[in-house]
């Protein structure tokens, strides 16, 4: 956005310019004002589509590299991620892409990276509640996972609202389960905790998120020895 407000700022400067020229060789005012609306659009929508394919191009390369991810290279996803974000520029982008390199740290289970990363990227940076949602469901888990299980219950709590909007939905009901599973193992609630993590089993058959609740299922187990 700072850069579409470099172009709105050069082109009020070059406006005044325009002007100086009309006055100096005294051009009709209704054809001048004619021209110059036009080029201001035509500047300002120019800037926008710059802006659009611009992100665009980032989060094509950000997909590319997903497969990474979830096929179990995590430390080639991060190098990949780490180059996207150093050349990135604008805050939302940047966040967007910090929100997914957090997530190859995860899947490292280096979590104090994870939440270092997360941490930094502020609510009101994220435009969509989707991705705002993505920042709530890992850091939550990462903190549990750490066992920083103030902050996890704190943040689990603030996030109900927000989890509800998506808990239904195929995209991130599954991860939603997670963090539902690890808030009532940590407040003993064990036998909650085993009927979700089932129910989550039977209901998002993905790979990934299979994996996980199994090492959830392993977490369940320890209080019960």
């Amino acid at each position: 956005m700072k850069r579409i407000g470099k172009v709105i700022l050069f082109g009020v400067c070059l406006g005044l310019v325009l002007v100086l020229i009309q006055n100096s060789f005294q051009i009709p005012e209704d054809l001048f004002m004619k021209g110059y609306w036009i080029g201001a659009i035509v500047v300002v929508v120019g800037a926008l589509v710059i802006n659009i394919f611009y992100n665009l191009y980032y989060m094509a390369k950000m997909k590319k590299l997903l497969p990474l991810l979830y096929g179990g290279e995590p430390r080639r996803y991060i190098e990949g991620m780490e180059a996207l974000v150093k050349t990135a520029k604008g805050k939302t982008l940047r966040s967007t892409l910090e929100l997914n390199l957090a997530a190859g740290y995860m899947e490292e289970k280096d979590y104090g990276t994870a939440i270092s990363l997360l941490e930094a990227v502020e609510p009101r940076q994220l435009r969509v509640d989707s991705a705002r949602v993505v920042r709530a469901i890992n850091l939550c888990e990462s903190y549990f996972l750490a066992g920083q299980r103030e902050k996890a219950q704190t943040l689990y709590d603030s996030s109900r609202p927000l989890f509800a909007k998506f808990r239904t939905g195929k995209a991130y009901g599954g991860s939603i389960a997670i963090v539902d599973v690890l808030s009532a193992i940590s407040r003993g609630e064990f036998d909650q905790a085993k009927a979700l993590l089932d129910k989550a089993k039977s209901t998002y058959k993905e790979a990934y998120l299979q994996r996980a609740y199994e090492e959830i299922g392993a977490i369940l187990e320890k209080p019960q020895e």
